[in-house]
């Protein structure tokens, strides 16, 4: 029987169902005889009609038989299993089974491990996330470890996984394993540089640990900015470490942070075609003109502007020419803000629309 380890956790009864070596459809079981299955309503009129397969459409013609009768039993507990191993994206089916499940004060144990079946075959799936953090909010004693314990297998599989990183941010904040993740995304991102999603997660986590205020403080910033750093120098071209470090000077803006200055200059030495590292080099450039930042002995903000303009039609020419419209968009509404001379750059200059 297909979906008999759906029913074994809640219904040991409905074994019964299942005949030696094959399935019994619902209409021919004993226990079910006195309902009235209920078809789908299908007009005639019907351009196409879907092929439903006989167990489908014999599963579920009981299904909505219970559902009208509002039945909260445990036999329709384990008709709604039976309906979820047939389609495990249906919501409805779902609710229903949360109600029978309140209704029954249901074995919340077994329905965590059921849970964790469906969700390992089907890991893309929203509702069986959705129910399992129902699930999760109302078991006695846990603390979250089998969630991360969950997602940490799935996320092996697809780091990319954006509903086990949605239900891990969930847990993270319901059970407050804040100071926990910070190691698990430090092993991800030394497992592989570029899972931008452990990079997000990071950041997720330093700034929201602290509740309401931020957890970007002063020497967290500074402490994260080496880290980044760090893994920049080994991996200039990963996007994702710089896009982390953008973030974590977000508030205060890259120009307060000279480090950064000194780092990419230091880079630029065997890193100058690295579009990353233009890029985040001419944003501290406008960052400083944008805030009117103190500037380095013998700058001024004409030959900041300049340097800027230089970086810019790098990535256009260069670097980065797949987005060269966007680059040239770029220098020039910082030239027509700041000035600079770039003559070179001046033709190709797209000019923005000022209202």
């Amino acid at each position: 029987c297909q979906s008999q380890h759906l029913i074994e956790p809640v219904a040991a009864a409905a074994m019964s169902a299942t005949a030696a070596g094959g399935w019994v459809l619902y209409r021919d079981r004993p226990d079910w005889a006195d309902v009235t299955p209920l078809k789908q309503d299908e007009s005639e009129r019907t351009v196409l009609r879907i092929a439903y397969t006989e167990k489908f459409s014999d599963v579920h013609d009981y299904l909505r038989a219970c559902m009208r009768a509002d039945e909260r039993s445990q036999r329709a507990l384990a008709l709604t299993a039976d309906a979820i191993e047939l389609n495990p994206a249906n919501y409805t089916t779902w609710s229903y089974r949360r109600a029978i499940l309140a209704s029954l004060d249901g074995d919340m144990e077994a329905e965590m491990k059921l849970v964790r079946g469906i969700i390992l075959r089907n890991q893309k799936n929203y509702q069986v996330w959705y129910h399992r953090r129902w699930v999760a909010t109302r078991l006695s004693g846990a603390d979250g470890t089998s969630e991360l314990e969950l997602t940490g297998e799935v996320l092996t599989e697809d780091s990319k996984n954006y509903h086990a990183w949605e239900h891990r941010q969930w847990a993270i904040r319901h059970f407050n394993l804040w100071e926990r993740e910070l190691a698990y995304t430090e092993l991800l991102i030394g497992t592989d540089v570029r899972n931008n999603s452990a990079w997000h997660q990071r950041h997720f986590v330093l700034a929201n640990r602290n509740g309401e205020a931020s957890g970007l403080t002063p020497d967290v910033v500074a402490a994260e900015t080496e880290f980044a750093l760090n893994w920049i120098g080994q991996c200039p071209n990963n996007e994702s470490a710089w896009s982390f470090l953008r973030g974590l000077h977000l508030d205060t803006g890259l120009a307060d942070c000279p480090r950064l200055l000194q780092f990419c200059r230091e880079l630029l030495a065997t890193e100058a075609g690295c579009p990353h590292l233009l890029a985040f080099l001419a944003d501290y450039r406008a960052d400083q003109l944008d805030r009117r930042c103190p500037l380095a002995e013998g700058e001024t903000r004409e030959s900041v502007a300049t340097e800027a303009l230089r970086l810019l039609h790098l990535l256009a020419t260069k670097a980065d020419r797949i987005r060269r419209r966007y680059w040239l968009f770029v220098a020039g509404d910082l030239h027509a803000r700041h000035g600079g001379q770039m003559p070179e750059l001046q033709e190709g200059l797209v000019q923005p629309e000022l209202d």
